[in-house]
């Protein structure tokens, strides 16, 4: 229990601002400043408050207070309060919170650090722990490690808002606001239209990132009728985008339907439309790429039996990007063969890489590929040409983005992570190289131009 005993410049307070700023932890260098060199002029703030406390055991202490700038326009809590219902209570306030104590030498020691919500209702909640930090795998910070990583951040000069705060503290991606409002009709295959100066991909991607998805949730690119694939799992299906009712040929209920396993394709279905099972939509390729819309739920008709029936009757259907993929590794591996154990390497043509993984969707088989290498790209879709279509845009100026928006650096790196082209292949099928990178004829970027070195 605190009693506020004085404010401002009193002699307690210069006292600890005359201090070094120290971590309280031998293992973390300390950033060599006194507390006023740290705290009082730090751009996140957007007010600052020191003070004088007594306890009830008559002790000193010395408090900082520092509200930080952009909670109210913090796009990252916009996107927080479409995953709670609408009687949540979301802080008004955000800032962090430093006490030092006097003790009975008669001198100051840091003794309380906290991230410090203020609610709209009055109260208040001093958050003491990390909770899961996605940048750490999901460790839970707590006590000394806590208290390191909240002084470390206060002492980045370019930390200026509680977004950039947050992104840099958690390890998350501060979304992107779209150019427009998403609404009830807003299908999925007109969200190119949200972000336009991104590709039909990275607009879909951030679309998504927008309404909540998490950075985890997979992607496998733009279909023929402009709708992002997108992970098939129920944890998922709250952020789905409707389709467009006109793209959708048929739609039925099935109550038996298990929520992991895609529906079989219906034997009717044309090349280039949906059909929508109970709340799910899905392209000719078995892709899951939206939600049915109320006037395509109404129209729903089937049964459980129906459903198992056309089960029966329904062969496996394979995706032609998966059909072209082995066509291309049939082709390849006429002239690189791969012995038992043989493991790809950073000099494997990115159109055999799925030979090496034999049983495994092409797709899995590149994404596993990369993990091997170390890289950190990933991949949204397989290329007629069997080669990958990386997530990744380089710019005009060298640099380049990934899917999220997130910068992935200079193109002489990021080239470095990607499988090459098969000298052989460019000039085919659309395929050009400039001095790093080779894109096939829709734009795509399928690998490293043949000539540049791997890491």
């Amino acid at each position: 229990m605190f009693a506020l005993t004085g404010c401002g410049d009193s002699k307690q307070v210069s006292e600890v601002k005359a201090m070094p700023f120290s971590y309280p932890s031998d293992n973390v260098q300390d950033p060599n400043l006194t507390v006023d060199q740290a705290l009082d002029h730090r751009k996140i703030c957007a007010s600052t408050k020191w003070q004088v406390l007594m306890t009830e055991q008559h002790q000193n202490v010395v408090q900082y207070d520092c509200t930080f700038e952009g909670v109210k326009d913090s796009l990252l809590m916009t996107v927080d309060k479409k995953q709670q219902p609408p009687n949540y209570m979301f802080p008004d306030k955000i800032g962090d919170l430093y006490q030092w104590t006097y003790g009975a030498d008669g001198k100051p020691e840091l003794s309380y650090v906290a991230l410090h919500y203020h609610f709209p209702n009055g109260t208040t909640k001093d958050i003491r722990s990390s909770g899961p930090i996605a940048s750490d795998g999901g460790l839970n910070f707590t006590g000394t490690g806590w208290v390191v990583m909240l002084m470390e951040e206060a002492v980045k000069q370019n930390i200026e808002t509680y977004d950039q705060f947050r992104s840099d503290l958690y390890g998350v991606h501060i979304p992107v606001k779209p150019a427009s409002p998403i609404t009830d009709t807003t299908y999925g295959n007109t969200l190119s239209k949200l972000y336009p100066d991104k590709s039909p991909t990275i607009a879909a991607v951030l679309a998504y990132l927008w309404q909540g998805a998490p950075t985890e949730m997979r992607t496998f690119g733009i279909d023929k009728l402009g709708y992002l694939r997108v992970q098939h799992d129920p944890a998922y299906y709250h952020l789905l985008f409707p389709v467009n009712p006109a793209d959708v040929q048929i739609s039925t209920k099935d109550d038996s339907a298990k929520p992991y396993d895609t529906p079989p394709k219906p034997p009717q279905l044309s090349p280039d439309k949906l059909y929508c099972v109970n709340e799910q939509c899905y392209d000719s390729d078995q892709g899951l790429v939206g939600r049915a819309p109320a006037s395509i739920l109404a129209q729903e008709t089937g049964s459980s039996g129906s459903a198992q029936q056309a089960a029966q009757v329904q062969q496996p259907v394979q995706s032609p990007s998966q059909q072209a993929m082995q066509q291309a590794v049939q082709q390849d591996t006429a002239t690189q063969t791969q012995g038992s154990g043989a493991k790809v390497t950073m000099s494997t043509y990115g159109n055999v890489v799925a030979s090496f993984y034999p049983g495994k969707p092409p797709l899995d088989a590149m994404q596993d590929a990369l993990t091997l290498i170390h890289s950190e790209l990933s991949v949204t879709d397989m290329a007629p040409s069997g080669y990958p279509e990386y997530q990744v845009e380089c710019e005009s100026n060298g640099e380049c983005v990934g899917g999220t928006g997130t910068p992935m650096g200079a193109v002489t790196d990021v080239a470095t992570e990607m499988f090459p082209v098969n000298p052989m292949d460019i000039g085919r099928n659309g395929i050009a190289c400039d001095q790093y990178v080779c894109k096939d004829g829709k734009g795509n970027v399928i690998g490293r131009n043949p000539s540049i070195v791997a890491r």
